[in-house]
């Protein structure tokens, strides 16, 4: 059957040996001498050559495709080869399994190997045994080689007929590695037999160059550990590409999404998601949030098409809502939406809201200004939550699940954007085709009017009709939960003056000169009601209250809120109500006009020196190249390597001729150095301070060609000449 069998007989003979080691060592055993050389650690050559010169008991046997073997009586071995020879042949040693109280040798890896790789193995030894059986049926004492491999052929043609994954060369691989190591050898040898452990340092590696938000390719990444490994000469063979992979099977998808999308996508993912208690009373938490929809409208500031912004505030306990409509988030928007809640429902415990910088500011929040060093409370002077009593919580970054009132955008977005002409679809895909031309025939709402449709369907539909089926509604309408929640608590709801006076802009201004000095250089002054009413206050801090709407009046009052009196912008009195908004945008330009100013001076004053704009450009590049050689930066080495060079030949002779006039131009005549150092020193007299008024001479850039060479030649004229025989 197999070249590992010890056999007892002649040539060919084959019977089933007893284990016991007397009968192992008995003159009658012989095992190959590929045997003997594996437990000698020699070659099989030098195997065979020692047992020729030591004079070891051997015979030659053929083989089952022809050819001859060697093998050597165990009992003419040195004595410690005979006992490994022993060893080995009584724990791999067995004939045909022929009787089913054969029992099969143990092995260490066996025991150890995974229930998937053992049963493998038992498969494989079952085969054996069955080959064995088939094999040894013949009636014949000795069976010929050519006789047990036709039936080696028919055994795998039947096993696989019952569905069984063998062959020919199967059975003869298994049959030597079970002679060889037992039960250990059936086990299965993925890739080869080859190791495909992966140290710890080399896991800690990879991992750390493939797990990043990057993501890159496995390969590429590979790639990247045998680069580190070479830099750094770590030790050992680097690990194959298959134990890289046998690796990242293991890993889980928490462990895969936590390496290579960032700690908010795996907690998006995987972390539990803490739910609210929405057993909430009315006015006890207020929502706010923006969102640009997806809809074109004219707008109200700048009177072009826009996408507007609504600004939304939403009450968690009953799902009521209240919006405005503008062109970009901002405080503005935010102290609208929180006024119309406030005169409608009244004055809410807690504000919610994002990080931006609208509900972070001064005026809504207090929290984005610097402190207020003199002790007092700055948001009693600023901010509206202050004043009212609200207490602001901020979301968390980056985290839209944070905030409710995101679901009411979505209803909006289904139910009511796509009813206006301008609906822009929420993606390419879903782009009206006819877009373009609903904004060039002007067929679009204004801002005014999409509030107002939007503030209509909100009240009759999304109040009355919409039952909500989210934590806490019950399937109940926004306005029947307002309704059975809102007698149990109890409501503040502030004045129109009160509330008027809450949303103005508060900043603390300082008396000087009997006046106010806002918005850059606007400056204040007492209105004719109120003439004294700064009178003793010059030097002192008061606090400048102001309706965004219009800045043309100020009500003062002191950090107390006690009132002082009115003021007046008397320039802006004359134009009614300005707001705000146009005095940023009016200090905006502003601001740009100052810096083309300063860019107009600078570039007169450098055409004055260098009326020529490319000799201008041309100079400062080299002195840019100059200062930077000055630094001492490092000049780019070349790459490595020496390319090779193919010279380009123009075609015709006058072509080369001329390509190489435009590579060597003529020579500078010594004269002309003469000429422009002269130049030099004329213009240098012309802008020397103290020279007087005269006529100024002409640069060097505004002379010709030929007013050069005449002056070339009437400063050589005045050059004393050598005296020659002439």
């Amino acid at each position: 059957m197999s070249d590992l069998k010890p056999s007892t007989e002649g040539a060919g003979a084959s019977r089933p040996l007893s284990p016991s080691a007397p009968q192992l060592l008995s003159g009658e055993t012989f095992i190959p001498a590929t045997v003997v050389a594996e437990l000698m650690g020699i070659s099989r050559r030098g195997a065979a050559k020692r047992c020729m010169a030591e004079g070891w008991e051997h015979r030659y046997v053929s083989g089952e495709g022809g050819g001859r073997r060697l093998e050597v009586g165990v009992a003419s071995l040195p004595p410690e080869v005979q006992v490994r020879a022993a060893a080995r042949l009584e724990s791999t040693v067995r004939g045909p399994r022929s009787e089913a109280t054969d029992v099969a040798p143990a092995g260490t890896e066996y025991e150890r190997a995974s229930a998937k790789d053992r049963a493998e193995a038992d498969r494989r030894l079952a085969l054996l045994t069955a080959w064995g059986q088939f094999v040894g049926q013949s009636q014949e004492p000795r069976v010929e080689s050519r006789d047990r491999t036709e039936r080696t052929r028919e055994f795998v043609r039947v096993s696989r007929e019952q569905g069984q994954r063998v062959s020919k060369a199967s059975l003869y691989a298994w049959d030597a590695a079970y002679r060889a190591r037992g039960l250990d050898g059936l086990l299965p040898r993925y890739r080869g037999g080859r190791d495909t452990t992966l140290s710890e340092d080399d896991r800690r590696l990879f991992l750390a160059c493939w797990g990043n938000e990057a993501r890159p390719k496995v390969t590429r990444a590979y790639r990247d550990l045998l680069i580190i490994r070479a830099e750094r000469r770590l030790p050992g063979p680097p690990p194959t590409l298959h134990a890289i992979r046998y690796m990242l099977a293991q890993l889980t998808d928490e462990e895969r999404d936590a390496l290579r999308k960032g700690d908010a996508a795996y907690a998006q993912a995987h972390l539990p998601f803490m739910e609210r208690d929405f057993d909430i009373a009315p006015l006890e938490w207020f929502c706010m949030d923006d969102r640009q929809f997806d809809v074109i409208t004219i707008s109200r500031v700048t009177g072009k098409p826009h996408r507007p912004y609504v600004c939304a505030g939403e009450d968690l306990g009953t799902r009521r809502v209240v919006v405005s409509v503008g062109d970009r988030p901002c405080q503005d928007s935010t102290l609208a939406t929180s006024a119309k809640a406030l005169a409608a429902w009244g004055v809410f415990a807690n504000l919610y809201a994002d990080n931006g910088k609208n509900y972070k500011a001064k005026s809504v929040t207090g929290k984005w200004g610097k402190p207020f060093t003199r002790g007092l409370n700055e948001g009693r002077c600023r901010s509206l939550c202050d004043q009212l009593g609200i207490t602001p919580h901020f979301a968390i970054k980056f985290n839209a699940r944070a905030k409710p009132v995101e679901r009411f955008f979505a209803t909006v977005a289904e139910n009511l954007d796509k009813i206006f002409s301008g609906y822009t679809g929420r993606s390419t895909d879903q782009k009206p085709e006819g877009l373009r031309e609903e904004i060039s025939a002007g067929r679009l709402a204004t801002d005014d009017e999409f509030e107002r449709v939007l503030t209509g369907w909100i009240e009759a539909e999304y109040h009355q009709t919409m039952p909500h089926h989210g934590e806490g509604m019950k399937g109940r309408t926004p306005n029947q939960a307002w309704a059975e929640g809102i007698g149990q608590v109890q409501v503040r709801k502030p004045t129109r003056e009160q509330l008027k006076f809450w949303l103005c802009r508060a900043p603390v201004a300082t008396v000087r000169n009997g006046r106010i000095k806002l918005f850059g250089n606007r400056r204040y002054h007492p209105a004719m009601e109120n003439l004294d009413c700064l009178h003793g206050w010059d030097g002192r801090e008061v606090v400048a209250r102001y309706d965004p709407q219009d800045v043309t009046r100020l009500f003062v009052t002191d950090l107390e809120d006690n009132p002082i009196g009115w003021l007046i912008e008397k320039s802006l009195l004359g134009f009614g109500e300005v707001s705000g908004r146009r005095v940023d945008e009016a200090r905006a330009r502003q601001r740009r006009a100052n810096a083309l100013k300063r860019a107009h001076r600078e570039e007169v004053r450098a055409g004055q020196n260098e009326p020529d704009m490319l000799k201008r450009i041309v100079r400062e590049h080299y002195a840019r190249q100059a200062a930077t050689d000055e630094q001492g930066n490092p000049t780019p080495t070349p790459p490595p390597g020496k390319p090779k060079i193919v010279e380009l030949m123009p075609a015709s002779e006058g072509a080369r001729a001329s390509a190489r006039l435009v590579a060597t131009p003529p020579a500078e005549d010594a004269r002309l150095h003469a000429v422009r150092a002269r130049i030099a020193e004329e213009e240098a007299e012309s802008i020397a301070p103290g020279a007087g008024r005269r006529e100024r001479k002409p640069s060097r850039a505004e002379l010709s060609d030929e007013a050069i060479e005449m002056l070339g030649r009437r400063v050589e004229s005045r050059e004393p000449r050598a005296a020659t025989g002439e």
